[in-house]
C-alpha cells in the first residue's frame, strides 16, 4: 500500500532533495511540500498524509509546536522529525508532542529511508547517534514533571472534555458551571503549564492518561 508523505523544511535545497530521495522508493508517494508551520498545518488539512517529514526549526511555529498540532487534529498522520539539532530537550519534546521518528540531517539515505518505512509500518525510530541524547532528555524531563504540581480534580474535568473537542459551553454544561468559568479555568491552567493553545492542552490531557479514565 503506498503511503503519502509532505516534506516539511525551510530551506528548499533541503526541501527538494528530500522530496527528490523520496519519489525514487516504491510505496512512497509526495503529495506535498511546505516551508513554515502554519503551511505545513494547511496542507495536512488539505492532502491528509500518512506521514509528514519535518524540521524543528522552522518560521513563526516551530516544528515541535506544529508536530503536537498535527497529532492532536490528525491522528492518523505520523511524523519524523529531521534535523540538525540534537540538543537533548529538542530531541525529547519532539517525542513528547507525538513524533514518531528522530533523524538528523547528515544520516545515510539509505538509513532515512529504512527509519520512514518503520514508522510508516508503524512502529518508531531514533537516529543512531541520538540514543544517549534521549536518555538525557526523558531524565531531565522526569526531574522536571516531579516538581510539576499535581491536577485539581476540576482541571482534570475540563482537561478531558477539551480532549474529546467541546467547546467551553459544552463542557460548562456537563459540569454545571457557567462559559465564563470554563474559559478561566482553562486560561489559568494554559498560563500555569505554559501551554498555548488548545490543541497543546489536548495533548497535555492525551500525555497525563486522562482522555482513557
Amino acid at each position: 500500500m503506498t503511503k503519502r508523505v509532505m516534506v516539511v523544511d525551510d530551506h528548499g535545497v533541503v526541501r527538494l532533495g528530500v522530496v527528490a530521495l523520496l519519489s525514487q522508493q516504491p510505496g512512497l508517494t509526495v503529495v506535498g511540500q511546505a516551508a513554515s508551520g502554519e503551511e505545513a498545518l494547511s496542507l495536512v488539512a488539505e492532502t491528509k498524509p500518512d506521514l509528514v517529514i519535518m524540521d524543528v526549526r522552522l518560521p513563526g511555529r516551530n516544528g515541535i509546536d506544529t508536530c503536537r498540532e498535527i497529532r492532536a487534529l490528525y491522528p492518523s498522520t505520523e511524523v519524523i522529525i529531521l534535523s540538525s539539532f540534537a540538543e537533548p530537550q529538542t530531541v525529547t519534546g519532539a517525542f513528547m508532542a507525538g513524533a514518531k521518528g528522530y533523524v538528523l540531517k547528515d544520516l545515510e539515505n539509505h538509513r532515512l529511508i529504512q527509519a520512514i518505512q518503520t514508522v510508516a509500518a508503524g512502529g518508531s525510530a531514533l537516529d543512531p547517534a541520538l540514543g544517549n541524547t534521549l536518555a538525557q532528555g526523558m531524565q531531565a524531563f522526569a526531574q522536571g514533571q516531579q516538581q510539576v504540581e499535581p491536577l485539581t480534580k476540576q482541571e482534570q474535568a475540563i482537561l478531558r472534555l477539551v480532549a474529546k473537542g467541546l467547546t467551553n459551553r459544552e463542557i460548562g454544561e456537563i459540569l454545571h458551571l457557567s462559559d465564563k468559568t470554563v474559559r478561566n479555568y482553562l486560561s489559568e491552567f494554559m498560563h500555569k503549564h505554559n501551554l498555548h493553545n488548545r490543541a497543546e492542552a489536548a495533548a497535555f490531557a492525551v500525555q497525563r492518561g486522562l482522555v482513557n479514565e
